[in-house]
């Protein structure tokens, strides 16, 4: 009668943790992720995600992201701080086909990374309802205005490799606003 129920226990828990390792940490067979070296953002400092932090990051992006843009335990390695906001480090997480963001609690991906203007934005409101964050771009010099949903236009602040905004820019939304290269 035990080991009926010991059997089914024990298998629940080993079924669970390849779910978990497998589809988050074994998602891409190409080795290593890091940013190309065509995409500006590859001339920032690594800045390796301690190991402390690393379940919690990994968690913030959906599996099927995860998966489909290689976030694999290299990209914890090679991540880069994009910039420091007041929510916190914006931190550019490539992975084997992409990259994505991390700010505060949440994540943003694309796996389009092949040197045509692109631009991967991340904006979280802040207690004021300000966004706050910034992105990455593909193309060296490009920032982006940013439109808010009452069409107010605000420059964004660039930086290697990419752009900023800041609450005191008075960018408001309710999700994200449109960037205005994109339009």
């Amino acid at each position: 009668m035990l080991r009926p129920r010991l059997s089914v226990a024990l298998s629940s828990v080993a079924i669970s943790v390849a779910a978990f390792g497998g589809a988050t940490w074994a998602t891409a067979s190409s080795g290593s992720a890091d940013l190309p070296q065509s995409l500006p953002a590859s001339q920032l400092a690594r800045t390796p995600i301690p190991d402390s932090e690393r379940v919690a990051i990994n968690n913030l992006i959906p599996l099927d992201e995860a998966s489909r843009y290689g976030i694999v335990p290299s990209s914890f390695d090679n991540a880069r701080l994009l910039a420091a906001t007041e929510l916190g480090p914006l931190i550019i997480l490539p992975g084997t086909n992409g990259a994505c963001l991390i700010l505060s609690s949440t994540s943003a991906c694309t796996g389009k990374l092949d040197g045509r203007p692109t631009v991967l934005a991340l904006l979280v409101p802040n207690a004021a309802g300000f966004m706050v964050g910034g992105g990455l771009t593909t193309v060296s010099g490009s920032v982006p205005d940013i439109v808010d949903e009452a069409g107010l236009r605000v420059q964004t602040t660039p930086t290697l490799g990419g752009f900023t905004v800041a609450g005191a820019q008075g960018v408001r939304g309710k999700a994200w606003p449109r960037l205005s290269d994109s339009e």
